[in-house]
């Protein structure tokens, strides 16, 4: 809405908003991981995926964008995923690469097919219909690039490290935002 409107977005503002919604209504869901995982993960992609998306600069860009983004929610949930499953898919990044291009699409056959069951049941299932070959890739090369030996490695991190590193990824991102800002006030 604040892009429509001219206003400049402030999606960290509307992330620590959504928590904090979330968290009020449910306080405990601050001890799951599902809520941890999707937090850092949104976090990667409004602070840092920016970040890392200016050293991709000599690629073409939707290969930047998708890339800087898949990097970005890797490395800020990296800790947790370690932290909980003392393991860490390898190969995510490239898995990210070949299904990550699909996702607006397979959202988009969604939302029109549910809002198609809602006008006629059997015209909504046949558009719900249209993502199967969609979701059938996505399957298809999870379990692919998933079944590579190698494809993940153990860890081990105490849950107060994994901690740590998200506050220092965090507090670095922040850091370079601001460095960021202000270079580019400098240039003006």
């Amino acid at each position: 809405i604040a892009e429509a409107v001219g206003r400049p977005s402030r999606s960290l503002n509307l992330l620590i908003l959504a928590a904090a919604v979330l968290t009020i209504f449910q306080p405990m869901i601050i001890l799951e991981f599902g809520f941890q995982l999707s937090l850092a993960a949104t976090y990667g992609l409004v602070r840092l995926a920016p970040l890392i998306e200016r050293t991709l600069f000599r690629l073409p860009k939707a290969l930047g964008q998708i890339l800087s983004e898949t990097l970005a929610a890797s490395l800020m949930t990296a800790p947790l995923i370690i932290g909980y499953f003392e393991r860490l898919s390898v190969v995510s990044p490239l898995t990210n690469l070949l299904v990550v291009p699909l996702i607006p699409l397979l959202m988009g056959i969604g939302l029109i097919g549910i809002a198609g069951v809602l006008i006629s049941p059997s015209i909504g299932a046949a558009i719900l219909w249209l993502g199967w070959p969609i979701l059938s890739w996505i399957i298809f090369i999870s379990r692919q690039v998933g079944s590579w030996p190698q494809s993940s490695s153990e860890f081990s991190l105490p849950i107060w490290v994994s901690a740590a590193l998200i506050v220092i990824l965090v507090a670095g991102s922040e850091w370079l935002t601001w460095r960021s800002k202000q270079l580019d006030q400098t240039d003006d």
